[in-house]
C-alpha cells in the first residue's frame, strides 16, 4: 500500500497535537464539504484532508493512488483515527505540557516554513526563455561534463557451458548465421541471456570496460558492421558476437539534454534564493549566548538514558 500505516507508540504525540492545532481552524464538520467519514463524535476527514495529506508523493504516484477507491477509503480511516486520538488529547489536557507544545509548534513551523520555500521557488523561476538560456550557460560552461567516450554496440548469442555439447551447439549456430541466419531469431531461440535474447541478443552501445576482457577483446578485434566473432569463451560460457556499429567519442548535443538542464537550472536558482531568504534571516539573529551555554553544561551532566537506570 502507498500509503504509511498509522503507528500507535509514545513519540506520535507531537502529531496529535499538531492535528488538535489545525482542527482549531476548521469550521464544524456539518458545514465543511465532501466529507469522506466521520466517527459519532463528530470528527470528520474531507477531501480536503486526504489530498493535503497525500501532497507528499510525488505527483504521478498520487494520482494513480487516488484513483482507486480503496486507498481512499483506507487513508481517510487512517487520518480521522488520527484526528479522533488528537482531540482526545487536547481533552486530556496533554496540550499543558511545555515541551510537547513546543514540538507541536516546531512542527507547525516546519510546514508553514515549507510553504514559504515553495513560494520562492515559485518567485525565483525566470522565463522559460531566460531559463532556457540559463540551461544554455550551464552546458557550455563544462563541456566536459556531457563527453561520452567512444562506444561499441554489438549482439551476441550466450550458450551455457553446461549444455551438452555446448561447444559443438555453439558452432553450428555460428555455422548457420554465416549461411545467412537471421541473428535476431537465433538469439531468441537459443541465448541463455534472456535480457538481450528478447531485443535479439542487443547488448546497446557500450564503453570500453563495460563487458569482461574476453568479450571485450572478441569485439576490438571486430572491423565492419555485421563482422561475426568466433565462438568465445567467458566465465558465463560460450558467445557468438555480431558488431552493429562504433561510435565516437561526442559531447552530448545540447537537445538530448535540455530538459535535464533546464531543471537544474531552475533548481540552482531556485536553491540561490531560497539561501538568500536564509542569510537575510541569519543576519538579524540575536543570540543569548549566556542561556546557551547554561544549556549545553547542564545536557552534559544529564545522565544519558543507559546511566539513568
Amino acid at each position: 500500500m502507498f500509503f504509511l500505516r498509522f503507528p500507535i507508540r509514545s513519540n506520535f504525540a507531537p502529531f496529535l497535537f499538531l492535528l488538535v492545532f489545525w482542527c482549531t481552524y476548521s469550521a464544524s464538520a456539518q458545514a465543511r464539504t465532501g466529507i469522506l467519514a466521520e466517527s459519532p463524535q463528530g470528527v470528520s476527514i474531507d477531501l480536503s484532508d486526504v489530498e493535503a495529506d497525500a501532497r507528499r508523493l510525488p505527483d504521478v504516484t498520487r494520482r494513480a493512488a487516488l484513483s482507486r477507491e480503496p486507498n481512499v477509503k483506507e487513508q481517510a480511516t487512517a487520518l480521522l483515527v488520527r484526528r479522533v486520538m488528537a482531540a482526545q488529547a487536547k481533552a486530556q489536557q496533554f496540550d499543558k505540557d511545555p515541551v510537547l507544545a513546543a514540538e507541536v509548534q516546531i512542527a507547525v513551523d516546519r510546514v508553514l516554513a515549507d510553504a514559504v520555500l515553495k513560494d520562492i521557488d515559485r518567485k525565483s523561476r525566470p522565463s522559460d526563455t531566460e531559463l532556457l538560456r540559463y540551461a544554455r550557460t550551464l552546458y557550455d560552461a563544462e563541456p566536459e561534463r556531457f563527453n561520452v567516450p567512444a562506444q561499441t554496440r554489438a549482439r551476441h548469442i550466450l550458450i551455457p557451458r553446461s549444455l551438452p555439447d555446448a561447444g559443438a551447439k555453439a558452432e553450428d549456430i555460428r555455422k548457420q548465421l554465416l549461411n545467412g541466419g537471421n541473428f535476431e531469431q537465433l538469439a531468441q531461440q537459443h541465448s541463455t541471456d534472456y535480457g538481450s535474447a528478447a531485443k535479439g541478443g542487443d547488448l546497446g552501445f557500450f564503453s570500453k570496460g563495460a563487458m569482461v576482457p574476453e568479450f571485450e577483446a572478441a569485439v576490438d578485434a571486430l572491423k565492419m558492421p555485421g563482422d561475426l566473432s568466433p565462438v568465445v569463451s567467458t566465465q558465463f560460457g560460450l558467445h557468438i558476437i555480431r558488431l552493429e556499429a562504433r561510435r565516437a567519442a561526442q559531447k552530448r548535443p545540447f537537445d538530448e539534454l535540455r530538459d535535464t538542464l533546464v531543471n537544474q537550472a531552475a533548481n540552482s536558482l531556485a536553491n540561490e534564493a531560497r539561501q538568500k531568504a536564509i542569510e537575510a534571516i541569519r543576519a538579524d539573529i540575536k543570540y543569548h549566548d549566556a542561556v546557551i551555554k547554561e544549556f549545553a553544561q547542564r545536557q552534559g551532566q544529564t545522565p544519558g538514558p543507559a546511566n539513568s537506570r
